[in-house]
């Protein structure tokens, strides 16, 4: 049998007040955050749920147990970045969720008279809890969000070659077209191609922030022979920095029509 900083029974006073604790701390949260505040990006009710598996996860951790399960914390990762709340305001919370449920363990050590050796002890655990959980639910938003950019970046790829293959024709279309790629809605606009150095490798790298940058909106989409873009050309000097910034930019042939 695993050892125990605390008595179990105390342990199992505190897992049965978790759900009473989880909506104490969403309260403190919507009160204390203002990402939560409205409600609007995610619900009292989620917060609450969040809130109480990690209550469960501190208590559990006080028994000495290093095997926990952290799927609650990647979940509430996952779910958040789905639902947009961002990391930092994340971050906070949980910061402000830990220091909360070490009062209340705190609170309940003492009014069970456990020796100050034990409360120290499970200091230590608590601390490595919070590393813990909070670490499991950092990475997985991290790569919720990483797979989000790169769904958004296949579609506006797809976008763009659709409007060179001239698959998107009425207006209505084209202004939502644009409105995705994020480029206005009238032009002058030109389009530059590039060879690529190898299959399956970019003509020219990182080529929209660089232009973006110089304060010029593109699109972009990689073929299997080209590296092709739509260009956002307001003015004549536009096209001239253009032209700089795919000479400094460019390893390979490049043309612009």
């Amino acid at each position: 049998p695993r050892s125990t900083l605390f008595p179990y029974t105390t342990l199992f006073r505190s897992l049965a007040r978790a759900p009473a604790l989880g909506e104490a701390l969403a309260d403190r949260l919507f009160r204390e955050i203002d990402a939560y505040r409205d409600g609007v990006i995610v619900s009292k009710t989620e917060v609450a749920a969040s809130c109480e598996a990690n209550l469960t996860f501190v208590f559990h951790s006080l028994t000495g147990h290093t095997d926990d399960d952290v799927s609650a914390a990647e979940r509430t990762g996952t779910t958040r970045a789905l639902t947009g709340v961002p990391l930092p305001a994340l971050m906070t919370a949980y910061r402000i969720g830990f220091r909360f449920m070490w009062e209340e363990t705190l609170a309940a050590a003492r009014a069970a008279r456990i020796p100050v050796e034990s409360i120290v002890d499970a200091t230590a655990l608590v601390f490595l809890a919070q590393d813990t959980f909070t670490q499991a639910m950092a990475d997985a938003y991290r790569q919720q969000l990483t797979a989000q950019i790169l769904e958004q970046e296949e579609e506006r790829s797809a976008l763009v070659e659709a409007l060179l293959s001239s698959r998107i024709t009425d207006t209505h279309s084209l202004w939502e077209a644009a409105d995705l790629l994020r480029l206005p809605t009238s032009g002058p606009y030109v389009v530059v191609a590039a060879a690529l150095p190898a299959i399956g490798k970019l003509g020219l790298p990182a080529i929209e922030n660089k232009l973006s940058a110089r304060d010029i909106r593109s699109a972009w989409r990689l073929l299997p022979d080209l590296h092709i873009g739509i260009v956002h050309v307001r003015i004549r000097d536009t096209v001239d920095t253009l032209i700089e910034v795919l000479r400094q930019a460019a390893t390979v042939r490049v043309g612009i029509s």
